[in-house]
């Protein structure tokens, strides 16, 4: 993928017309040795409204207690084993991770697993590493930080999906005995495919809610929806085959802040009255509560990583 990626954002121009606010390279990168990171969105206190947050600002310092980051990192190859020493880190937020594109290699204190493309790994606050298996690898990243006096929403727990489904694949991570192990590995148990075969849409990881802990998330109670639970974040992969999706049906609008990366396959976004933003594999969208459509290019099917962030629509 091209480095800086570039991000398009969507939004409202002053009176209240869907717009594309912006369509630029990230212009805030930071390089820490092998890791090259792009902030794309930085939130010092819980998600209000969809204008909330600026793209690719991030204030030095930590996350404070309900506060959130998104930002896209390249890990560059640095040989074919873990630095003498250890490269371990623990920190008390919980981190989604989605590959883009490469493959990444996760250590835990259980044994080390590998990630591909569209692949997801939840850390819950447990100590862990994070490698290039031989070639650079790109990554979406969220890192939640709890707050132990939110009011928590929705129970959600960790749940085993169907067997042998790699579509939505995530590493859950957790402690046991003082190690940290994975502990569940393979899809979501809510993967949504509507009866015209072309879509795919998977449920990879529901806050259901303020986070309290690194160690809440986990799957909806119900059946695949599109929405968060509870104005919380939810971390999805989707799917578009190729083929015509102009049906009016397929415009849509959430009361949510997105992420959207492009992993594979070509796609126009559509606003009203507006010619398409045209993307590719990397290339990043932040939709603020814009209604919208997809639609893909050529023979190839679409995959595309979601962040979706509950958050207050814009009065119109």
């Amino acid at each position: 993928m091209n480095w800086p990626p570039r991000i398009v954002e969507t939004g409202f121009d002053d009176h209240g017309r869907p717009t594309f606010l912006s369509d630029a390279p990230a212009a805030a990168v930071v390089t820490i040795g092998p890791a090259t990171v792009a902030p794309i969105l930085w939130f010092d206190t819980p998600i209000r409204r969809v204008a909330d947050g600026r793209v690719t600002e991030r204030p030095s310092g930590a996350l404070p207690p309900g506060g959130l980051g998104v930002h896209v990192m390249r890990l560059d190859p640095v040989g074919d084993r873990w630095p003498d020493t250890g490269g371990w880190r623990q920190v008390p937020t919980q981190d989604v991770t989605t590959v883009v594109d490469g493959t990444l290699l996760v250590g835990l204190q259980d044994g080390d697993h590998r990630l591909d493309a569209g692949e997801t790994v939840v850390f819950r606050g447990d100590v862990h590493r994070m490698r290039a298996n031989q070639a650079t690898v790109t990554t979406l990243g969220a890192h939640l930080s709890p707050d132990p006096g939110a009011l928590r929403g929705s129970h959600v727990t960790p749940r085993a999906g169907e067997i042998g489904e790699r579509f939505g694949r995530r590493l859950v991570t957790g402690t046991v005995d003082h190690r940290s192990t994975n502990l569940l590995d393979g899809a979501g148990p809510w993967v949504l495919r509507p009866a015209s075969g072309r879509v795919t849409m998977a449920d990879v990881w529901q806050t259901g809610g303020p986070l309290t802990s690194a160690d809440d998330g986990g799957d909806a109670p119900g059946p695949w929806q599109r929405d968060p639970l509870a104005g919380g974040v939810l971390a999805g992969l989707i799917r578009l085959g190729p083929g015509d999706y102009s049906d009016p049906a397929n415009w849509h609008t959430t009361s949510t802040i997105d992420v959207d990366v492009v992993i594979s396959g070509m796609v126009e976004l559509w606003l009203r009255d507006l010619p398409p933003a045209v993307l590719g594999p990397g290339d990043i969208v932040v939709q603020r509560g814009v209604e919208h459509r997809w639609q893909p290019v050529g023979h190839e099917p679409l995959v595309m990583a979601t962040l979706m962030m509950g958050a207050t629509p814009i009065a119109r």
